[in-house]
């Protein structure tokens, strides 16, 4: 029976081990007593002192106002630890007691404070936190829906409120606390000066002009005695080192009710390792650990206020897990002006934790931070932040999963719930999770990775109740997978880059269900993707976002919840964790990227093996495009973030094996390159690959992306691929953004993500590269506008106008082209008059029009004559609407506003556009014109195009891309300018042979000219479409063809374009 007794007592934890020691501290106990549970130490600091590894420290109730900081670390199987004894509440402050309270005028009361904390101090009543003297009044909901006023005018250094009232420079000293300019985070200044009579503050500038206060932005006013007004409000007066508030009963406070924050760290745990701490409570204080700590355990904690300023950033003042193997479980953290809880280093993991209100001083960092590499995020709640809720700014090869998000954006605009920048995420794994309830008043995001985020996997994540895009990636970014993602109440698919670059390369978006469109550039693999604003789940207000039956049987394979089944759930569980714990492993998913440390980004060359010379090494990158890192202040094309690598002087080289290839797969590999002179070369390549080695060189001084095809051998399961500077020259080259995405097989051991049809990606990305070998088209410009002699026809006008006065010889447009040297031709089948060259059943206003001379269906003629001679046909349609400016808005009678509605006229132009492509199977491209990005965006009208048959290509005319970027269709398309020559989106690049469109007159340009401007469009990525207007019999000026045929000629004579 003793035996018996001993082991429960062994078990339950009150015996232990032989060479380990229980000690015990209480308030009531003192540091000359032994530790033991009846004669307990008086202080945390004396038992860290005596605790050895393997010993427990049993905390008794009470609060304790000092440091917990372990004299010593644990060993490997002896952690120390520090729990709670029993069930007895035991809190850790950071905050003192304020005693001696007077009382002075107007119901204040001070006391003396002899401290105050550098970045701004905190006060406490009853364990609340009370609200530092401002103007307006905060209200009830003062830290995350505070009552703000609205700036008047503001500029760099005032800032104009009419309702602002008091004497000359009565607000001077008083802190400013500004969502200024865009509203994306909200900063602090020092008044220096008020104007009564204009109702102005000035104060320390702010030159960003992004930043600076304007009209409507919301500011507060704090830290000025002249707002100490209201009970629950406080003022330090540093001169004469007192705390001044005004209680809520009007009596003096309370002895021990008020405490004020004296220090940032209830628990410094820097430099120690194998530490445990359970089940305590602790405020006004984070928890430091650093990168010597290691293998700590904090479980079962409640901590409350654990970092505050309104003026810095206190991210690194907050529950810390900066170092290798931490964790955090079970716990609820809370309440932070900046981050709770911040994760950075290695194997670090927060689990099943219930992590809330950070952000409150809405600075740029959110609720949770979250950097490092192999960080496990999971089964995590998170709810309410300033502005984003868990940033994941540098993390790398992680794992964010099961976590429930929400409420972000209470006080700034333009964020994610969970926003990242500028970091090579590594294969980083975003999925199961539930983001939802986006506040912001502007641009509220679900997923939002800014410019320069590549290689992160978004799926299987449900978002609701987020106005803006449910996942955006801001470009340049590359090689990013977002499938099967829920989507419900949120908006488009889009992309945004200040610098015009638009390139997400490699990046794929498959398998999800939203609400919105697809804004995206054409090079970006959209496909699978259900978009519908009607309610498709079988209860979104109970979150079930399971599809509906029919609808899952109609598309298999999409959303969050593919399989069907019981849905999984997202989110903390109060003591009841996932067992086991996660931890992370590497994915393997097709289309990621194989290469690691395939952005340089580690910091180091790890997963590379050095060649050649062997001095191969980083250099700094030049982060946004404007050198934030200390890197060469150009704006480059690539996407270099931190680092880049630098090979030379001489032969130099680096080399990385990728295993676990598929046999007799093809690949394609990429990567940025560029030297430093032109006698110097850089060579990307592949070998050991079952195959004959495959490699591009690049000798220029710009950064361009080259690619390497490649198959592997029958029995290949590996490559070598590998960046050499092959000239022996002194100079350098630079290297960056390598890409091996892992084209999907039948693989054992691969999480297939693809399904396999004739619309995937890889055809549609075929289809575009067919279209770019064409290099050379002819344009035609004909239609009612021809014989009005001008370039818009501005009203409705008689089919009897179309009169060539006999047959149009469209074999000689043909032979014209032929001669050329072009592979295609696109006629304006429609044009802005609306006028139809063709015979449609929709419509009277075409050839056939009883009232036109001509009545042969022209289309019909015209696409004989291609095709009869080998040239690819295309077709120019323009789509019509009261939308419209200029002076082409009035329209055929099928599109008149005063018999047809909106959504009458577009279903008419769709119509028509499905009746070329059934009644024209020979045409390959629809070439879209007048679409209106209110009404009709381009990228809504190609997805149409694309949806009538597999292998039909779009373009679309956008009028301001160099405004609003690129559209986002198969192919790109310019009129009389050229692409930037950094373009990486098939483009098209319209010329006119003559001076106008449609026939002038005016003679040809030469063919010299001709050739010049070709071959500036083929180096940019575009076909070049040379327009050639017929006259009113349809034939083309003698001078024109004879121009064209110089043009064959000397292409010819060059074995580039043959």
């Amino acid at each position: 029976m003793m035996a018996w007794a001993l082991f429960v007592l062994f078990v339950t934890g009150l015996l232990t081990p032989a060479d380990a020691m229980n000690y015990y501290v209480s308030n009531t106990g003192a540091d000359n007593a032994p530790g033991t549970e009846p004669r307990p130490f008086a202080t945390l600091g004396k038992a860290c002192s005596v605790l050895q590894p393997g010993d427990t420290c049993y905390l008794r109730g009470g609060v304790y106002r000092e440091v917990l900081r372990p004299a010593r670390s644990g060993k490997p199987g002896k952690p120390i630890i520090f729990t709670k004894y029993r069930d007895e509440r035991v809190i850790l402050s950071g905050a003192d007691p304020i005693a001696g309270w007077r009382r002075e005028a107007d119901g204040v009361y001070s006391a003396p404070m002899p401290w105050t904390m550098p970045d701004g101090n905190q006060v406490f009543f009853n364990g609340e936190m009370w609200v530092e003297a401002c103007w307006p009044n905060p209200g009830p909901a003062h830290l995350f829906q505070p009552e703000r006023a609205t700036a008047t005018a503001g500029t760099e250094t005032t800032l104009r409120c009419d309702q602002l009232t008091g004497a000359m420079d009565a607000w001077k000293g008083a802190r400013l606390w500004c969502a200024g300019g865009s509203g994306w985070i909200c900063w602090s200044s020092t008044v220096t000066g008020f104007d009564p009579e204009t109702h102005t503050l000035t104060f320390e500038p702010k030159r960003e002009k992004s930043y600076r206060p304007r009209k409507g932005n919301p500011f507060v006013l704090r830290g000025s005695r002249l707002a100490l007004d209201a009970p629950g409000e406080w003022f330090y007066d540093a001169e004469r080192n007192r705390l001044l508030l005004i209680p809520p009963t009007g009596g003096a406070p309370a002895a021990g009710a008020v405490e004020a924050k004296r220090r940032d760290y209830v628990m410094d745990l820097a430099g120690r390792s194998w530490i445990e701490i359970a089940g305590i409570e602790f405020q006004a204080g984070g928890v430091k650990t650093d990168a010597g700590s290691h293998h700590i355990t904090l479980k079962n904690l409640t901590g409350r206020y654990v970092a505050h300023s309104y003026d810095k950033d206190t991210s690194d003042r907050a529950v810390l897990l900066h170092g290798k193997h931490l964790l955090l479980l079970n716990s609820d953290i809370g309440y932070s002006s900046a981050a709770a809880v911040h994760v950075q280093g290695e194997d670090n993991r927060v689990i099943n934790c219930h992590l809330h209100h950070g952000g409150y001083a809405g600075l740029w960092r959110g609720t949770v931070v979250l950097s490092g590499r192999r960080i496990v995020f999971s089964h995590n709640t998170v709810r309410h932040a300033g502005r984003d809720l868990v940033n994941t700014h540098g993390l790398m090869e992680s794992l964010v999963q099961y976590n429930d998000l929400s409420d972000a954006g209470w006080l700034t605009n333009d964020l994610g719930m969970l926003y990242g920048h500028n970091t090579d995420y590594a294969n980083t794994e975003f999925r199961y999770n539930f983001v939802h309830d986006n506040r912001a008043r502007q641009s509220p995001l679900g997923i939002y990775f800014d410019h320069l985020s590549h290689n992160a996997i978004v799926h299987h994540n449900v978002i609701w109740n987020v106005r803006a895009d449910p996942v955006r990636f801001n470009n340049p970014a590359y090689n990013n997978l977002v499938f099967n993602n829920s989507c419900w109440n949120t908006g488009n698919f889009a992309t945004f880059d200040h610098s015009k670059r638009n390139d997400l390369f490699a990046c794929r978006y498959f398998h999800n269900v939203y609400n919105g469109q697809s804004f995206l550039p054409a090079h970006v693999a959209v496909y699978q993707n259900f978009s519908t604003r009607e309610n498709v789940y079988r209860n979104p207000d109970a979150q079930d976002f399971r599809l509906l039956e029919p609808v899952q049987q109609a598309n298999p394979g999409i959303g969050a919840y593919a399989s069907g089944g019981e849905p999984w759930r997202a989110g903390c569980h109060p003591g009841n964790p996932p067992d086991p714990l996660p931890e992370y492993a590497p994915p393997r998913i097709a289309w990621m990227n194989t290469v690691r440390n395939a952005c340089f980004e580690f910091g180091t060359l790890e997963g590379w093996t050095t060649t050649d010379a062997g001095t191969a090494q980083l250099t700094k990158g030049n982060g946004w495009g404007n050198a934030e890192f200390g890197g060469s202040k150009e704006n480059h094309p690539t996407g270099t973030s931190r680092f880049e690598l630098q090979l030379g002087p001489g032969r130099d080289g680096v080399e990385q094996v990728i295993e676990g290839l598929s046999p007799d797969t093809p690949y394609e590999l990429s990567a940025w390159l560029r030297v430093s002179g032109a006698d110097e070369t850089i060579m990307l390549g592949v070998k050991d690959h079952g195959m004959p080695e495959q490699t591009a060189a690049h000798s220029g001084t710009e950064w361009t992306r080259k690619t390497v095809a490649f198959t592997t051998g029958p029995q290949a399961t590996r490559a070598t691929i590998y960046l050499r500077k092959t000239s022996p020259g002194n100079g350098r080259a630079w290297a960056d953004n390598v890409t091996l995405p892992l084209t999907p097989k039948e693989t054992k051991g691969t999480q297939q993500i693809m399904h396999h049809t004739d619309r995937s990606d890889l055809p549609v990305v075929r289809l575009r590269e067919d279209f770019l070998k064409l290099k050379f088209g002819m344009f035609l410009h004909f239609n009612l506008e021809t014989y009005k002699g001008v370039q818009w026809v501005a009203g409705y006008h008689s089919p009897a106008d179309f009169n060539p006065g006999g047959p149009i010889d469209t074999d000689a447009w043909a032979e014209a082209a032929k001669a050329a040297g072009m592979q295609y031709a696109v006629l304006t089948a429609k044009h802005v008059s609306g006028f139809c060259l063709w015979d449609s059943k929709y419509t009277a206003y075409d050839v056939m029009n009883p009232k036109c001379p001509y009545q042969q269906d022209l289309v019909a003629q015209f696409v004989k004559s291609l095709t009869s001679r080998g040239l690819k046909v295309g077709l120019y349609y323009c789509w019509r609407h009261p939308g419209f400016a200029g002076p082409y808005k009035v329209l055929p009678p099928e599109c008149d506003p005063a018999t047809h509605s909106l959504p009458e006229q577009i279903e008419f132009q769709k119509k028509q556009i499905a009746e070329l492509v059934e009644k024209f199977p020979q045409v390959f491209y629809l070439w879209n014109d007048g679409l209106d990005p209110d009404i009709m965006p381009a990228e809504q009208a190609a997805a149409f195009v694309r949806s009538l048959r597999p292998g039909l290509l779009a373009s679309g005319n956008w009028w301001d891309w160099k405004k609003k970027g690129l559209p986002y269709l198969d192919i790109a398309v310019t009129e009389t300018r050229h692409f930037p020559a950094t373009n990486a989106v098939p483009g098209e690049t319209c010329w006119c042979l003559e001076k106008s469109w449609f026939s002038d007159g005016t003679g040809p340009k030469s063919a010299e000219e001709i050739v010049k401007q070709l071959r500036i469009a083929n180096s940019r990525n575009a076909n070049f479409l040379l327009n050639v207007g017929p006259d009113k019999q349809g034939k083309l000026h003698q001078a024109s063809v004879t121009v064209l045929r110089e043009v064959g000629q000397l292409l010819k004579q060059t074995t580039e374009n043959k």
